[in-house]
């Protein structure tokens, strides 16, 4: 029976994005993720999030690092113009001499030809839950940090690295979804959906912000697709929308005017991201959407709820 592949992972977050980030695996793992360091079977590209430093895809494992050494002689593996790293985890590190000795030693051990600058294949030496652990290794490209400047935007836009993780959590990571931003402001949300190959489209009410929103996405390579339109004149269905209250330089909504634009989320959406400035779980409940969950994003003097409703 063959073994089931399995990755180790590195989770990398400040304290102020714990919240969110663990929000954000919970929906791309579809399990609780309670450490930095952690073995599933799932495979997940680690640049689709802010959060994911490094995957090391396992070939070898053992307690005893001489032994991992052995596997690797013994099977004759091999690889052309490649590099070895160690990869660190959450609570155990070697001395940057005995870090070099070990990598050295694994790599002198690999057939092929070792190449220090743009190797054609990665390999990761690590050490994790009591034992040693080596594999081909990705790492995060963290392309989408280009995003950040963009020809336009104002100062209570979401920032790129939140954009990604509130559309990695509607989608799931499946790229099947429909997905809508009904007040997309200048399209930071719909960029970044965009960048991961989802199926995500625009919209807002405010022409001269949508003019900024397709100048953003055509600066990044994507069509211009975001639309002037009111968000109750939105009759196509939607697996999930992601909703930023408008709040800012452009507009603030009134209580009465966010509850209605939860209500007309709730007519085409099967699924709500909701972003706000305030507590809005009375009113999320009283427009028939239940919050399945949920966290808080402190930056500065600001907090952002984050509701995650169906």
């Amino acid at each position: 029976m063959k073994e089931t592949q399995k990755y180790l992972y590195i989770i990398n977050y400040t304290e102020e994005d714990k919240d969110i980030c663990l929000l954000e695996l919970k929906f791309l793992f579809k399990k609780n993720i309670l450490n930095k360091n952690f073995i599933l079977e799932d495979e997940i590209d680690p640049s689709i999030s802010p959060y994911i430093r490094a995957r090391l895809k396992i070939i070898y494992s053992n307690e005893n690092f001489n032994e991992i050494v052995n596997q690797i002689k013994n099977s004759k593996f091999s690889a052309e113009e490649y590099k070895v790293e160690y990869l660190k985890t959450d609570n155990f590190d070697l001395d940057h001499k005995e870090r070099l000795e070990k990598v050295k030693e694994i790599g002198s051990t690999i057939l092929g030809n070792f190449k220090m600058n743009n190797p054609k294949e990665l390999f990761f030496l690590s050490f994790f839950e009591n034992k040693w652990f080596f594999g081909r290794g990705i790492k995060n490209d963290f392309s989408w940090n280009e995003h950040v400047n963009k020809p336009c935007s104002y100062s209570n836009s979401l920032s790129v690295k939140l954009a990604r993780s509130l559309v990695n959590i509607a989608s799931e990571g499946n790229k099947e979804l429909s997905i809508i931003d009904p007040c997309c402001g200048v399209g930071t949300v719909v960029v970044e959906g965009k960048f991961l190959g989802l199926n995500i489209v625009g919209s807002d009410i405010n022409k001269k912000i949508v003019e900024g929103a397709n100048i953003n996405l055509e600066h990044f390579g994507f069509e211009k697709i975001i639309k002037v339109q009111d968000i109750k004149t939105i009759n196509q269905n939607y697996d999930a929308a992601i909703l930023d209250i408008p709040y800012g330089i452009f507009s603030h909504t009134s209580s009465e005017e966010q509850s209605d634009l939860i209500k007309y989320i709730r007519n085409f959406s099967k699924k709500m991201v909701l972003i706000s400035f305030e507590n809005l779980e009375e009113m999320i409940q009283k427009n028939n959407f239940s919050i399945i969950d949920q966290c808080k994003v402190l930056k500065g003097k600001f907090c952002r709820y984050i509701y995650v409703c169906k």
